[in-house]
């Protein structure tokens, strides 16, 4: 037991990180790419948050809310691991270092009891200037159509468009003639009729927010409308393959622009109201889906479009390879474009989808997964999205595509920090899960210059390039703290083989009221090495250590915190076991014990049972980095029933001898900084099979309210 003792000491003095780890920064211009949202994790409401496609990001009242689709989506493409069925939904970040809420699920059904909705098309702010007011809309499409109003945080209200078509786009204009402001929508789904509705927008009437005119301004389009846009005092629809404006003198829809290259996949995408970067100018713009798709600049007075961008020149360009071959599209900006100010300058940032693909499929290892998005400032420069490891099972393992770029709405983000989201399941097997996505990063490193590492393509079939194994562990596995503390602790990831790792990251796979940062160190030392939150490579067979921290932002009990050890190759992340990856987790808002605890025993990570009926004997050794506290020690098998009893003692640090007999537990005051260790013996009655991430013996450090303040465990097994 003496040595035991001694190990678990010298153990523990290592990996107390106390207060050496860097304190979690504000968010930073600088700060790396990192997984924000992941389809197919719940809220801390029990909500299932998933989808196929992240359609929109939208800032409203110093949150941002998200628009999900579930379009294709099957719930049980994993039929082991299933998940439930859901119509599309509105989620909210409420904070910075908060986590995706669901706002609403549009979860109506037909007779059949098939979802009416399959996506949030659009989700807008609209600006009434009548009343001042600002409201958020959603649009619905798939299968039926609608328009929902948000009338406070959590309640959406119906506008009762008189079509039940999908929608797609929709915007306010005020008529200069009139000075009559109504609200626009557009109407329509491939085979569906294509038309555009409007209507008066009365707040003082929540059953019928909106008075829709009893005909539509025009109807028979001939195909739906994309976007809306007014610019110039004008409004401005696009439905391939033309782009119209409203004559407010009739109240009609003229064409404006056809674009004679269209066919019945081609056709304009999104309008936006900008500025020529290179003038000064007020300027019409938008992109054209197809294999080349280019984007134009609109002249309104003339009729006339100009290429501002040759996007599949451009990309061949950048990427160095043959772009839009017979099956390749081009999306240069779904629906709608984001300004972002770059060293005093306006520049628009567009979302890409670009299926394109060398003839014989070459691809890059690094590239071959990411997205793309182009900057409009100048001049156009391409920027690559990576793909970070998801903690989910998808059926893809792609980024696919950029569909809506966002400002941080956050305060504490200075606007130095882009939302980024997508995913497309236009192309490809009709049955997807899991595969929307939305990313975090700092406004310096999203417009980085793209470096091109190779030859570039999307691979056809999307999934991981290697069967590669990953494992890892936590040390301490319990942590408890005041408000104002940043909890620490050590993990280790272990690539198994066969293959290299690529793009390796920590992420917690629980939601707690807490920011967290990770960064590699060197083994050896437990000193930091590289930067924050900043993915590694591991090397088939070697392992990678890290420093983990949280920072938590509100008071919670304590809570067993699951970590998604993932890399970007990898098929699955590592698998997640209680006491051995994890970290038990609280916070209080006032002082409290923080008791951490290391085992140690002459078989490492292991307590050996010789023979059925012997006892196996381990060490604990403790610091307290809190206050002063009467705290319990007792030990369990984690709600494992195994056949063993199991008593424990208080030790002489130096001799490892017991201080008194052994007993079920053991109350004892442990002071700030003190470092008592425990002698814990395990009696067997039979014999215990030799799996690790089942058969574990835990050891609880509990203060006189019962709550957790430290924990630590090691396997059992009958040798």
């Amino acid at each position: 037991m003496r040595r035991f003792a001694a190990a678990a000491a010298v153990a523990l003095a290592t990996a107390c990180l106390s207060g050496n780890f860097a304190q979690a920064q504000p968010p930073q211009a600088s700060d790396p790419y990192t997984l924000s949202y992941a389809a197919g994790g719940y809220d801390a409401s029990g909500n299932f948050l998933g989808g196929t496609m992240f359609m929109a990001l939208t800032p409203f009242n110093g949150k941002l809310y998200g628009g999900i689709a579930y379009y294709e989506d099957n719930p049980h493409y994993f039929p082991d691991h299933p998940d439930p069925a859901s119509g599309p939904q509105v989620v909210v970040l409420n904070s910075s270092t908060g986590q995706w809420q669901q706002e609403v699920a549009f979860d109506e059904v037909d007779s059949s009891g098939a979802f009416l909705y399959r996506r949030v098309s659009a989700l807008q702010v609209v600006d009434f200037t009548t009343y001042n007011l600002q409201v958020l809309i959603a649009s619905l499409d798939v299968g039926s159509g609608a328009l929902y109003a948000q009338l406070a945080p959590g309640q959406w209200s119906n506008l009762h468009l008189p079509s039940t078509s999908s929608v797609r786009s929709f915007t306010t204009h005020t008529n200069p003639i009139t000075g009559v402001e109504k609200l626009y929508a557009g109407s329509g789904y491939q085979n569906e009729p294509n038309a555009v509705y409007s209507g008066i927008f009365n707040p003082a009437n929540p059953s019928a927010l909106v008075q829709w005119d009893a005909a539509p301004v025009i109807s028979g389009l001939p195909d739906r409308v994309m976007s809306m846009a007014e610019c110039g005092g004008v409004l401005f629809i696009a439905s391939k393959p033309s782009i119209y404006w409203l004559d407010d003198k009739t109240n009609t829809f003229q064409v404006l622009y056809t674009n004679p290259h269209s066919n019945k996949f081609n056709g304009f995408r999104a309008l936006t109201c900008g500025v020529d970067p290179k003038t000064g100018d007020t300027q019409l713009l938008t992109d054209f889906e197809g294999p080349e798709g280019d984007i134009f600049v609109i002249d309104a007075s003339l009729g006339t479009a100009t290429i501002d961008l040759a996007t599949n020149e451009f990309l061949a360009q950048e990427w160095g390879m043959p772009v839009a071959d017979s099956v390749g599209d081009i999306i240069a900006g779904y629906f709608k474009t984001t300004p972002v100010t770059v060293s005093g300058v306006t520049e628009l940032l567009i979302g890409l989808y670009a299926l394109q693909g060398a003839a014989d499929n070459t691809v890059n290892d690094v590239e071959q997964y990411s997205a793309w998005f182009l900057e409009r400032g100048s001049s156009y420069s391409l920027h690559e999205v990576p793909l970070l490891p998801f903690p989910y099972q998808r059926s893809g393992a792609c980024l696919n595509s950029i569909r809506t770029i966002a400002v941080s709405p956050f305060p504490e983000d200075q606007g130095q920090v882009l939302y980024i989201g997508g995913y497309d399941v236009g192309n490809g097997p009709p049955a997807r899960h899991n595969t929307a996505w939305a990313y975090k990063v700092g406004l310096d490193t999203a417009l980085a210059p793209y470096v091109r590492q190779g030859a570039v393509g999307l691979s056809p079939a999307c999934t991981p390039s290697s069967n590669l194994t990953l494992v890892a562990a936590v040390l301490p596995t319990s942590r408890s703290v005041q408000l104002g503390a940043t909890p620490t602790a050590f993990a280790t990831m272990i690539n198994a083989g066969p293959a290299d790792a690529s793009t390796c990251t920590i992420a917690p796979a629980t939601s707690i009221p807490a920011s967290f940062v990770f960064q590699t160190t060197d083994p050896t030392t437990n000193a930091l090495t590289g930067t924050a939150n900043t993915p590694v490579n591991i090397a088939s067979g070697a392992a990678q250590s890290f420093a983990i921290a949280f920072t938590p932002t509100a008071a919670f009990a304590p809570t067993d915190v699951a970590l998604t050890f993932n890399c970007a190759n990898a098929p699955s992340p590592a698998a997640s076991i209680t006491g051995v990856n994890t970290l038990n987790l609280s916070a209080s808002t006032t002082p409290v014990p923080d008791i951490v605890a290391l085992a140690a025993s002459g078989d490492p990570g292991y307590v050996d049972i010789p023979g059925a009926t012997g006892t196996g004997v381990f060490a604990v050794a403790t610091v307290n980095l809190g206050i002063d506290a009467t705290i319990t020690a007792a030990a369990n098998t984690g709600g494992v029933n195994l056949p063993v009893t199991l008593t424990l003692c208080e030790t002489n640090p130096s001799t490892g001898a017991c201080l008194s007999a052994p007993t079920p537990t053991v109350t004892t005051s442990i002071a700030a900084n003190a470092t008592p260790t425990f002698g814990i013996f395990v009696t067997g009655s039979g014999r215990v099979a030799d799996s690790p991430g089942v058969n574990r013996i835990f050891v609880t450090f509990t203060d006189l309210d019962g709550v957790l303040r430290g924990e630590t465990s090691v396997a059992d097994r009958t040798q």
